[in-house]
């Protein structure tokens, strides 16, 4: 039984953020089940059999199914029928690899439909980040990093050419012969 959480999805005691691995593990929870039923513990070589057959065929692929391959593993570890060196270790990173690194076989295919949605987005979001930069740097309209300074400059070139009417006026005063 798996059970939905605010933190994800439970299944037999292992919490999945990902309802694919945890819909996974309820499967294998399931297969599970049905091998119990149908496994006579009281063979050693039989269950030796099962756990060869499960690990080959990568039957186990999530916490869940390895957790199961561990409890057969231990069984057959303590049997004094099974010959140690007869018992095949788990092999995890196999099942890690699988299930979280992407294989050869998937390195070949195209990209899905989310990931070419979400590689245009990032390049979209790229290019208006690029064009904010150059209307900053090209633009002649003081920013909120230099407004102060561009505001100052401002003011002192219309004092400049507030100077220069003044200069102009009064000479033009003098020439006509008007006191101020």
């Amino acid at each position: 039984m798996s059970k939905e959480t605010i933190r994800g999805i439970e299944v037999d005691g292992f919490l999945f953020l990902d309802k694919e691995l945890a819909e996974k593990a309820r499967r294998e929870k399931e297969g599970i089940r049905y091998m119990k039923g149908r496994t006579n513990m009281g063979k050693p070589q039989l269950v030796l059999k099962v756990y060869d057959n499960i690990i080959e065929q990568d039957l186990c692929q999530t916490p869940v199914g390895v957790g199961y391959l561990r409890e057969l593993q231990d069984y057959l570890t303590t049997s004094p029928v099974v010959p140690k060196e007869r018992i095949q270790p788990i092999p995890v990173e196999k099942i890690i690899r699988k299930e979280f690194v992407p294989s050869r076989e998937a390195e070949g295919k195209k990209p899905s439909g989310t990931l070419w949605v979400s590689l245009a987005g990032n390049i979209v979001l790229l290019l208006m980040v690029a064009a904010m930069f150059v209307i900053t740097l090209s633009s002649h309209h003081p920013t909120i990093l230099d407004y102060k300074e561009k505001l100052l400059d401002e003011y002192a070139s219309w004092e400049q050419e507030l100077d220069q009417r003044e200069r102009t006026l009064q000479q033009k005063e003098r020439e006509l012969g008007i006191e101020p």
